[in-house]
């Protein structure tokens, strides 16, 4: 009978698994449908993968946040023609930043590292039959900075926010761009 007791002593003890960051997701906005065949992604941005770029080690890389952007908005609808989104820029690059040195410094939590996110993508249609072509390009961009004590989870959180909030930002510039750059090739 102890045994079971101790059991849910230390069942209750144990810490809760860390929460799971929910996935990057677009389909409630809506879908831009664009008369042409096909919609490409083409990824001129390669992350170099090592430090001082950090985007790679994000929950949900800005390459991939706009993988899913272009599968939740966008569609082809028409028989003829393509577009390319061309990602230009999808990184996250860690800066190192002073800290309070000296006998202050043990009595202080700095600011250590800030993390600028920058995306940029372009998208570009060719419809030769009916000579339309066009293109859309937008970028955003986001810094945050985190104390020196800060968690590895914390770290996620903070540039899963940050991928959030460039893409959030991205949207509304691109789906600006579409309507007057594209505006042709958009069904309604």
């Amino acid at each position: 009978m102890w045994r079971l007791a101790l059991l849910v002593v230390v069942a209750g003890c144990a810490t809760p698994p860390p929460e799971r960051i929910p996935p990057l997701n677009f389909s409630g906005r809506g879908v831009i449908a664009l008369d042409v065949a096909s919609i490409q992604i083409v990824e001129e941005y390669q992350s170099p993968m090592a430090r001082p770029h950090v985007d790679h080690l994000a929950p949900t890389p800005p390459r991939l946040a706009v993988r899913r952007w272009v599968a939740d908005r966008l569609r082809a609808v028409g028989r003829r023609g393509s577009v390319e989104v061309i990602i230009k820029d999808a990184s996250i690059v860690e800066v190192e930043l002073p800290r309070t040195e000296g006998v202050k410094g043990l009595f202080t939590t700095d600011q250590s590292q800030r993390y600028d996110g920058r995306i940029e993508v372009k998208i570009v249609a060719q419809a030769p039959d009916r000579l339309t072509a066009g293109y859309a390009q937008a970028a955003a961009s986001h810094s945050n900075t985190v104390p020196e004590d800060i968690s590895l989870a914390g770290r996620e959180e903070v540039w899963n926010t940050q991928v959030r909030e460039m893409m959030n930002d991205l949207d509304d510039r691109l789906e600006h761009g579409i309507y007057e750059g594209l505006g042709p090739l958009v069904r309604r």
